[in-house]
């Protein structure tokens, strides 16, 4: 059976028996690779991600958060012990131990977090410095006037003539000024130190919020109009930054650290999600001809 034959017999499965039909009525299917489109290891990573946080999640007792770690070893050594009757006894206080630890440091579960990224002047300096006044994400250069008024904690307020409409960044002064942002949210237990910061643009930062994965961004479309293409409908903000954080152009292989990063459709179509984007730069991008947009209220 061909790739294009097996989409077909997914699709079809998917239509006749309904996404809520009961678990009898159809036999578990898979979906096929070529519906993932570029970003399939990007799903694929996502999904084990989130995954083992649901699961790690279960092994967790309803007072966690007073939890110290000899007390969450032993939940979780009688947790596993229950779920995996034969298992060695080494292998099993060496995965409780490991399972106790990841909790513990990585704060799941936590609900108490430290809050505030510091704003000393050393720490933007170095965060500066790190990251070559690019945002950490995206790409975008961040100009000497936007630095300079981040290390001396002024508002710049640049002026741009033209924005992308999937990817905003110039559409406003909020959008393209540099912001600090917890790399592991603060909502998780994620902490202040410099090594858990690094600086994004505006878009960006608001993108991502406290979201790590593609299934925390969960579904709320939104519609953006163009005035030659018409309507495209997106998932969300963050499906965008998800796509381009640690990704490369797809024609010329250049990451974020080098050149400015975008989306584009994979196919010629208006709806833009986890299975019809690709990842590109605005020197190969294929959407060039129609991809900025002049800034509203601008007298050009």
């Amino acid at each position: 059976m061909s790739q294009l034959e097996r989409v077909s017999a997914f699709l079809k499965t998917v239509c006749q028996t309904g996404l809520f039909a009961p678990q009898d009525a159809h036999a578990t299917f898979k979906a096929p690779e070529a519906l993932h489109g570029d970003l399939m290891s990007l799903l694929h990573d996502d999904y084990n991600y989130a995954l083992a946080r649901w699961f790690l999640s279960s092994l967790l007792p309803a007072e966690s958060e007073s939890c110290v770690y000899a007390e969450l070893y032993g939940h979780i050594r009688g947790v596993l012990s229950a779920r995996f009757p034969n298992e060695p006894l080494t292998i099993l206080h060496e995965s409780s131990s490991a399972l106790s630890r990841i909790i513990i440091d990585g704060g799941i579960g936590r609900k108490k977090a430290v809050r505030g990224a510091s704003a000393a002047l050393d720490v933007r300096f170095q965060l500066l410095s790190r990251s070559d006044r690019r945002c950490s994400i995206c790409g975008y250069r961040f100009s000497e006037q936007q630095s300079e008024s981040f290390m001396s904690e002024k508002k710049a307020e640049p002026i741009f003539q033209f924005y992308d409409f999937l990817k905003p960044t110039r559409q406003s002064p909020m959008n393209s000024r540099i912001e600090i942002d917890h790399v592991y949210p603060v909502a998780l237990g994620g902490h202040s130190e410099v090594d858990n910061l690094q600086l994004l643009c505006g878009f960006c930062n608001r993108a991502k919020r406290d979201r790590l994965t593609l299934f925390d961004g969960g579904l709320s479309p939104k519609l953006i109009s163009h005035p030659r293409l018409g309507k495209f409908r997106i998932t969300s903000d963050f499906l965008v930054v998800r796509a381009i954080v640690g990704a490369r152009c797809f024609s010329c292989g250049k990451k974020s650290t080098q050149t400015e990063l975008t989306i584009a459709t994979l196919m010629d179509t208006l709806e833009l999600n986890p299975t019809n984007i690709r990842v590109t730069c605005y020197s190969c991008d294929p959407m060039r001809d129609y991809r900025h947009l002049a800034v509203k209220g601008l007298v050009l």
